[in-house]
């Protein structure tokens, strides 16, 4: 998509989560990260203090303002000789630290702090697009739950938090609740949004992405209503969080104490599936240092899946932490999910590609829950306009352009024209809503409901039997023919056509 999208959403961020933001690498941006401060293991501390500060060029913060967070250390470095630095001599900084790490084998030292955000990337920074009104039913595939004895499966959604105005619409997803600790919000927004309070305010209006979490809930409620799911709500701030801080929220989330989990050798045992909806590329292709000991505590919960949306960026480039599937040792405890578009016959124009990407699932023009109910509608007004020149719409299938979400419906949002311009939707209940953000919670489903259908069946050993069993399909991205899954008794849509590029 093009750029000038992304620089809105990078301001837009940047503005929620209070943090000066830069997106890079600056030829080519597709990652944002925090100006001024770099990543470093708390290890490797003595050593990089001395690199960065051999040239004189950069300072570091004393260390009674340093503050350890899964294993890392937060530090700020400036740039006395370039004041005006584009990000502040994080560049620079870790250019002295790349010389260090290659004299040590490659031993990784540093990093930037970059900005995990529901399914970003360098050209689309939330969802493949905004929530649009729909009255189509709210999902085909809901089969009501068995009254007889089925195995427990947990599942832990981390996103934006939960919402439940519309529990009365769709009672299936009374059995969707919060992680430990963080609030049930009724007819509002989760903790730590900006509010809307429809008492006080006059025109409540559902601010970004605050639906997100929602909406990925209740697909996974209605695919699997005997799953027992848990929404987490820590990408807050316009759906994103800081790589530091995801890394330690990321394991209290899932380490939550949950009624009915055993403990396994001493140690709480983890949910089933992780369902993740979000992420990063950057610069190098290396994995995230921010989500080392995580990945590390994964690797020793082997009854737990994590389920990772691929990204929206049409690229094949490695988006964190789905393109763990690409490391042998975390292949099996991790499934990137990429979208196919409505006739489930090829990828969606947006979805991320390439090898690392293991199972596509229908992402385009799904329908969910959403804010509001039919008594009490609830006003979204439109961030991102539309554009004809959206790179998505160069994706071509058999010679055919679609009508993808990028660029269709044509809209004005808010920060590309002004308030009184925007577009603006009343929603009652339910939405149509397109992403890899949500090709994963339904694929996440499917695995719960094997595990539930075959009793002392891990999710690892599900995921693997799913995808090489009755219910595996193919379909056809970037040429290339990959595994697919459709959602049970979900029905492909018509998908429109442009005329052949002449």
């Amino acid at each position: 998509m093009a750029l000038d999208r992304f620089m809105e959403q990078l301001g837009q961020i940047s503005r929620a989560m209070g943090l000066p933001l830069v997106a890079g690498p600056e030829e080519d941006p597709r990652f944002l990260y925090e100006r001024d401060h770099i990543l470093v293991p708390v290890g490797e501390l003595p050593e990089v203090v001395p690199v960065v500060n051999a040239r004189r060029r950069f300072s570091v913060t004393p260390p009674h303002e340093r503050e350890a967070r899964a294993g890392l250390l937060r530090i700020r470095v400036t740039d006395p000789d370039d004041p005006g630095s584009r990000d502040g001599g994080v560049t620079r900084a870790l250019d002295a630290i790349k010389l260090a790490e290659t004299r040590s084998g490659g031993r990784r030292m540093g990093s930037r702090n970059h900005i995990i955000a529901i399914t970003t990337g360098g050209v689309n920074s939330c969802p493949s697009d905004e929530p649009a009104f729909t009255e189509r039913d709210w999902h085909p595939g809901l089969t009501p739950p068995s009254s007889g004895p089925v195995p427990p499966v947990s599942i832990v959604v981390i996103d934006t938090g939960l919402l439940i105005d519309h529990d009365l619409l769709y009672p299936w997803m009374r059995k969707v609740v919060p992680t430990p600790g963080e609030p049930l919000k009724r007819g509002g927004l989760p903790a730590g949004v900006r509010p809307s309070d429809p008492v006080a305010d006059p025109d409540p209006v559902v601010k970004e992405y605050v639906g997100h979490g929602t909406f990925i809930a209740g697909l996974i409620a209605a695919i699997a209503p005997r799953a027992a799911v848990r929404v987490s709500g820590k990408l807050i701030h316009a759906g994103a969080i800081d790589e530091q801080t995801f890394g330690h929220e990321v394991l209290d989330a899932v380490g939550a104490q949950w009624p009915g989990l055993t403990e396994l050798d001493g140690r709480t045992r983890w949910p089933d599936i992780i369902s993740l909806s979000a992420g990063t590329s950057n610069e190098d292709g290396r994995p995230l240092l921010g989500l080392e000991r995580f990945m590390a505590q994964l690797a020793d919960h082997p009854e737990t899946l994590l389920v990772a949306a691929a990204g929206n960026n049409g690229s094949d480039h490695p988006f964190w932490p789905a393109a763990y599937t690409a490391l042998p040792e975390y292949r099996e405890a991790v499934l990137s999910v990429g979208a196919l578009r409505p006739d489930g016959r090829y990828g969606a124009c947006f979805t991320d590609h390439g090898e690392w990407v293991q199972v596509y699932a229908p992402g385009e023009r799904l329908v969910g829950a959403f804010p509001g109910t039919p008594e009490h509608p609830r006003k979204y007004r439109y961030q991102h306009s539309t554009y004809d020149h959206c790179r998505w719409r160069q994706t071509s299938v058999h010679d055919f352009d679609y009508d993808c979400t990028c660029g269709f419906p044509a809209r004005t949002g808010e920060l590309s024209a002004s308030l009184a311009e925007a577009a603006t939707q009343d929603f009652t209940g339910r939405a149509e809503w397109s992403g890899t953000s949500f090709s994963t919670p339904a694929v996440a489903a499917m695995i719960a409901n094997c595990m539930m259908e075959n009793p002392g069946l891990g999710s690892r050993e599900a995921a693997v039997k799913l995808l090489s069993g009755s219910a595996a399909r193919t379909a056809e991205v970037r040429g290339r023919t990959v595994p697919a899954l459709w959602p049970p008794l979900w029905s492909p849509g018509e998908v429109a056509l442009n005329p052949p590029r002449p």
